[in-house]
């Protein structure tokens, strides 16, 4: 089994691959193949299109209409750095022992997938858009690049996090990609549907009763082109989607994230 698909699945994240497969997945061995793993935060499952939601995501639907769609899949906690910990480790929280987005690292002993891949000859990068993963928190090991927003905290005089536009993370990806010549994994992070809400033009307009519907929209446009690069690619790519976590969007009283455990905000 690819290292990515068996790390995600111990995770519990939704795995999608470019098999053209309807049926139970059949994994095959294939040594010179690369790995694309795209986490976006704070994403609801039931907000896809293709989970029966409001936003318009094309580009995501397509690949789970030609690969495989989890349908029950959950994430293990509800915060970002903690989740993403998870996700690359394929362990609880109480197992890596990071719990929060403050105050933990990601141990040096911990073993993770880009280490795994590095020490199996992958060139191994990392982009990602906001400041709960920068590196100080240690996702950054094993990755040969780690393309982060170099330790910015919050944006303006704002309490929120520091973070980028998925379009200018998708470039700087495409563009390490685009440099490589054998195998490589690369984990790209975006955070637009993380509050607060604010899609770009169109999709502001698109989605104006719902704000979020349209960040997510935003989402899938801004990783179409990554998503084109990794199908022409010289070599075949296992692309694995998924999220850190949902969000509560008013479910039991909670607008965003962070305090309780529902369905609404484990469920990615």
């Amino acid at each position: 089994v690819l290292l990515a698909v068996a790390v995600a699945a111990a995770a519990g994240m939704a795995v999608w691959l470019f098999t053209g497969r309807e049926a139970a997945p059949a994994f095959v061995r294939t040594a010179q193949q690369n790995v694309l793993l795209i986490t976006v935060d704070t994403l609801r499952a039931d907000t896809l299109w293709s989970y029966g939601g409001a936003a318009r995501t094309p580009n995501l639907d397509a690949l789970a209409a030609g690969g495989i769609r989890f349908t029950f899949a959950h994430a293990h906690a509800v915060v970002t750095l903690p989740s993403h910990t998870s996700i690359l480790t394929g362990r609880y929280p109480f197992e890596h022992g990071v719990r929060d987005n403050a105050g933990f690292r990601v141990a040096d002993a911990v073993d993770t997938l880009s280490e795994a891949a590095h020490a199996a000859g992958f060139a191994t990068a990392a982009f990602v858009g906001a400041f709960p993963l920068d590196r100080q928190f240690g996702p950054a090991q094993g990755f040969d690049i780690y393309d982060d927003l170099g330790g910015r905290e919050v944006a303006g005089s704002e309490f929120a996090f520091a973070e980028r536009r998925a379009e200018e993370v998708v470039s700087a990806a495409r563009a390490w990609i685009g440099q490589q010549q054998g195998r490589w994994l690369a984990w790209v992070h975006v955070f637009d549907a993380h509050a607060p809400y604010a899609p770009p033009r169109p999709f502001d307009q698109q989605s104006a009763s719902d704000a979020y519907a349209g960040e997510v929209a935003y989402v899938d446009h801004a990783l179409g082109p990554l998503l084109d690069l990794a199908r022409r690619g010289p070599r075949p790519t296992t692309v694995i989607v998924t999220a850190d976590h949902g969000e509560g969007r008013g479910d039991h009283g909670e607008a965003t994230h962070g305090v309780f455990a529902y369905e609404s905000t484990l469920r990615v």
